[in-house]
């Protein structure tokens, strides 16, 4: 157990400061900023904020939590064995049953990791509680533990797992069920770009909790700059179906000058192109264009990426299919299919082209201030006084 989640389950002893707590999965990409970005905000706000990492909440029997909370033993031991299933089937030997064993143990890992918060959290002060993963969303099926309870999401979960093909039909409509009681049992509601409550609102909830919590950026003092044989980086997780692997091959293949970082590594001929994990992102400022590939499934058409406000942060203009049109980035973005790609590249690496496009991207950036995408904490922050 980290010292931070010691912290989470002691009493509160300094009463006189209000209390955030935020539940977060980090990961070595986006998933680990946008916690730190609402921990600043509320610290700027007056609050003591816990960050509470729980990915190996199911384990927390095995590294101490068991001795303080013994009913927490079985429980936990249960939610480690869902989870460790939920793992294996990602195994070709079970390739074939993954979609209903994923469909079986999804929801009642929610359950269980939403009971193992509970029981840590229950009984102790606490003011706003933001949970950042939809895994541990279950805690809204117990009783209240805290003043103000948000969910604010990467994604809608249901529709991720039924376009990556990890669910059955049944399977969907029981987590889609599932998700939306959780939706409606939240003060707010908010998903880490406004595509995504738009999608949720027409597909399966509207309900009238609904908050805009957008993911941020900040303008960096590197700036990329212009050069008659571009450059271009893809920036980013390489794991999920949502990358589309098959049409960064495509674009690597129609354009010799794409690097790839992040990971896991790729195989095959993306290999060729991978340059490793960038664990400074101002390697940006040294091309001249983003690149972002994404399939072409109803979620992704809606979908965001975080990728995205980090180029423009750096004056990177952004090549991102043309089926997912974004109004807010439309400034900043230059949109393709795999026929024309090569076509828009030549036609935006005229200099004067370039240039202008650059320029918006660096006005936009500036506009998709963190500051800014969080604003709407402070009527979040008032309903906890």
């Amino acid at each position: 157990m980290t010292m931070i989640n010691s912290r989470i389950m002691s009493k509160t002893k300094n009463n006189t400061m209000r209390r955030a707590v935020i539940f977060c999965n980090s990961d070595a990409y986006a998933n680990s900023v946008k916690p730190k970005e609402l921990e600043r905000y509320l610290s700027k706000s007056g609050y003591r904020v816990d960050l509470f990492e729980t990915a190996a909440i199911g384990r927390m029997s095995h590294v101490g939590i068991g001795r303080v909370l013994p009913k927490l033993n079985l429980m936990c031991f249960t939610l480690f064995m869902y989870e460790a299933l939920n793992t294996i089937v990602q195994h070709e030997i079970v390739a074939r049953l993954k979609s209903r064993i994923i469909s079986y143990v999804t929801p009642k890992i929610i359950i269980l990791r939403g009971k193992v918060i509970y029981k840590v959290l229950s009984g102790q002060k606490i003011d706003v509680l933001i949970c950042e993963n939809s895994m541990d969303s279950g805690f809204l099926l117990n009783e209240r533990i805290a003043a103000v309870q948000v969910l604010d999401l990467p994604a809608p979960l249901a529709e991720e797992l039924k376009y990556s093909s990890s669910l059955t039909h049944d399977g969907y409509e029981r987590l889609k069920k599932l998700e939306v009681e959780l939706y409606g049992r939240a003060d707010y509601l908010s998903f880490h770009w406004h595509t995504y409550s738009d999608y949720v609102k027409k597909t399966k909830y509207s309900g009238s909790n609904f908050i805009d919590l957008n993911y941020g950026t900040e303008l960096k003092a590197k700036r990329a700059r212009f050069a008659k044989s571009p450059k271009i980086i893809f920036l980013g997780f390489l794991g999920g179906y949502w990358v589309n692997l098959a049409l960064l091959e495509k674009l690597c293949r129609a354009y010799p000058h794409i690097d790839i970082y992040g990971g896991p590594p790729p195989t095959g001929y993306l290999a060729k192109h991978y340059r490793g994990y960038a664990d400074n992102l101002d390697i940006l400022s040294e091309y001249q264009f983003g690149l972002i590939t994404i399939s072409n499934d109803p979620l992704r058409k809606n979908s965001f990426s975080s990728k995205h406000l980090e180029y423009i942060s750096y004056g990177l203009p952004v090549l991102t299919p043309d089926w997912r049109y974004d109004a807010k980035l439309n400034e900043s973005s230059i949109y393709y299919n795999e026929s024309d790609f090569l076509t828009k590249l030549k036609e935006y690496n005229e200099e004067m082209t370039w240039r202008n496009k650059s320029e918006a991207a660096i006005k936009l950036a500036g506009e998709l201030t963190w500051d800014t995408a969080l604003s709407n904490l402070g009527g979040v922050i008032d309903g906890a006084k």
